[in-house]
């Protein structure tokens, strides 16, 4: 779930900052995807009147705090590039 593969990091002095602007962008791109499956998938199963079990609101809930993780992933990331201007 969410694995998206990020090998750069933040701290990777490696990487021209131009680099590494549109890696991130890249990277949220396809984050923005994740975010759009589950609020669509939560908004049908709402909307179709579905009753969620235990288990299904558990998996929502790891999926969210996946989701929440890797959203402050993508702030700290960007308050670093902020800096390194």
């Amino acid at each position: 779930m969410l694995d998206i593969d990020n090998t750069q990091k933040p701290d990777d002095e490696l990487l021209s900052l131009k680099n590494e602007f549109v890696n991130l962008c890249d990277e949220f791109s396809a984050f923005n995807n994740y975010c759009a499956f589950f609020c669509e998938s939560v908004s049908l199963h709402s909307l179709n009147d579905m009753q969620m079990d235990k288990v299904c609101a558990h998996g929502l809930g790891r999926f969210a705090q996946s989701m929440r993780d890797r959203c402050q992933f993508f702030e700290n990331w960007l308050q670093e590039l902020h800096i390194r201007m």
